[in-house]
């Protein structure tokens, strides 16, 4: 069963790189604002469509996973750098670890196998938002 779930957004810019990929902002049912790479896909401003997300993770810290979301909250920040969020989340399945972020829920591979995980709250670092 996969929980990554699809999100409802409405298109607010588009920047493409070439005719296969770029960058588009939107926004979520909520309001948030993000920003997240594209290969594949055509947007336009003002459209509203589900999209569902990946990313890139480039360094996993287990002590910071489980250590630094003691508040127990469910959002994400973006960073300075384009396309980058800290997420503070909840871990709803394992194999694949899926958790929610707010209005994101991510697939955040294969590391942990243990069920009692499920519902831990975590810290996770989103180095390039993606959508599929």
């Amino acid at each position: 069963m996969s929980l990554n779930k699809n999100l409802p957004v409405e298109i607010i810019n588009v920047d493409y790189l070439d005719k296969y990929e770029g960058t588009v902002k939107f926004m979520t049912e909520s309001g948030k604002v993000y920003e997240a790479m594209f290969w594949g896909n055509t947007f336009k401003p003002g459209e509203r469509r589900e999209i569902r997300f990946n990313h890139s993770c480039l360094k996993f810290d287990w002590e910071a996973t489980f250590n630094m979301n003691l508040s127990k909250e469910k959002k994400s920040e973006k960073l300075e750098k384009d396309l980058e969020y800290i997420g503070y989340g909840q871990i709803e399945q394992i194999n694949p670890v899926i958790a929610c972020f707010g209005d994101i829920w991510l697939d955040l591979g294969s590391w942990a196998s243990d069920e009692r995980v499920i519902n831990e709250y975590i810290y996770w670092r989103i180095d390039r938002l993606e959508i599929i």
